[in-house]
């Protein structure tokens, strides 16, 4: 969040801290417990693979959503 004052200077992975990666690793790797759904989780990647996953996501998005 870009405009929100306690996360705006963050801007690179190794900013956060190792608690908050680790709470945030647990919680996509339990969220989806209750639909008996399995994540698997592959760790922190890099910037460019992350823009390549949303580049991908936004295509599926827009081919199954019709925008």
């Amino acid at each position: 969040p870009v405009t929100d004052y306690h996360w705006k200077h963050i801007k690179k992975l190794s900013q956060v801290t190792p608690h908050l990666l680790d709470e945030i690793e647990h919680f996509f790797g339990c969220y989806k417990d209750l639909e008996d759904k399995i994540v698997k989780i592959n760790g922190w990647g890099k910037r460019t693979e992350t823009f390549n996953y949303l580049k991908k996501a936004y295509k599926r998005y827009e081919k199954n959503t019709g925008n």
